[in-house]
């Protein structure tokens, strides 16, 4: 996992919040494992899950960034902005994008699994 650190570090930038570098790829490997119904990650999806954890790193800082507070709406006449602090809903949404981002590379790798 060091090398993919040291990867996702590089991948976006190295002025990077170590900890949420640390986070993001610890939820990368967390949506890739239980997506595809694993207990280890292959080789074959360790740049898949960088690539998801900058997604994600990129995602988490942005709102952090905005004090925690995301766009919900913009109407341009008369300049409105409305900001909405649901940021659970917004997180869910982004993950099932990302997952929908990834999803081919993912089901290479996915299992059945029966209840």
């Amino acid at each position: 996992m060091p090398e993919s650190f040291e990867l996702l570090k590089k991948l976006v930038g190295e002025e990077a919040k170590e900890e949420l570098l640390f986070f993001a790829l610890e939820e990368a490997k967390e949506i890739v494992k239980n997506y595809c119904h694993i207990e280890t990650i292959p080789a074959g999806l360790s740049y898949t899950m960088v690539r998801m954890a900058a997604d994600l790193y990129r995602n988490e800082n942005s709102v952090l960034m905005e004090g925690g507070s995301v766009v919900s709406s913009i109407k341009v006449g008369d300049t409105t902005t409305s900001f909405s602090s649901t940021l659970s809903q917004d997180r869910e949404a982004f993950q099932n994008g990302l997952l929908k981002n990834y999803r081919s590379q993912l089901n290479c790798y996915r299992k059945v699994r029966w209840k």
